[in-house]
C-alpha cells in the first residue's frame, strides 16, 4: 500500500470515487437540461414556420405548437420528481423561463411581417394554456 497503509490508501480510493461520482452527476445534469431546452427549442422553431399571424377571423383555440408544448410539459414534469430536489426545481425553473422567453420572442421574429388583429386571440390562448 503506497504511504500511510491501508487505511489512507482507501480514503484516497474513497475520494477518487466521490470526485469521479460528483464529476459524473454534474455531466448528467448538464445533458439534461440541455435536452430539455433543445426539446423547447425544437417545438419553438416550429412554431416560428408555421405560424400564422394573418388569419383572416380570430380563433381562440390554441396552436398545434402550443399544444404539444404543453404536452410534452405535463408528460415530462412528473418524470423528473425522482431526481434530487435542487435539480429538479433548477430544471422546471429553467425550461419554464425558457419557454417564456422563446414564446414572448415569438411575434418579435425577423420572419414576422404583419401581425393581424385577429391573430392575437390564439396567443392569448397559446400563453394560457
Amino acid at each position: 500500500t503506497p504511504g500511510g497503509g491501508v487505511d489512507s490508501y482507501l480514503e484516497g480510493l474513497v475520494r477518487k470515487s466521490e470526485d469521479s461520482f460528483r464529476s459524473t452527476r454534474a455531466k448528467a445534469e448538464d445533458i439534461l437540461f440541455a435536452e430539455c431546452l433543445k426539446k423547447v427549442d425544437d417545438i419553438m422553431d416550429v412554431a416560428e414556420e408555421s405560424y400564422d399571424w394573418f388569419p383572416q377571423k380570430a380563433e381562440n383555440t390554441p396552436s398545434p405548437y402550443a399544444i404539444d408544448l404543453a404536452t410534452w410539459l405535463r408528460s415530462t414534469f412528473p418524470r423528473l420528481s425522482s431526481l434530487p430536489e435542487d435539480v429538479a426545481f433548477g430544471l422546471h425553473y429553467t425550461t419554464c423561463k425558457h419557454v417564456a422567453f422563446r414564446m414572448a420572442e415569438l411575434p418579435l421574429s425577423a420572419k414576422v411581417r404583419k401581425i393581424s388583429f385577429e391573430a392575437w386571440p390564439r396567443v392569448g390562448a397559446d400563453v394560457s394554456l
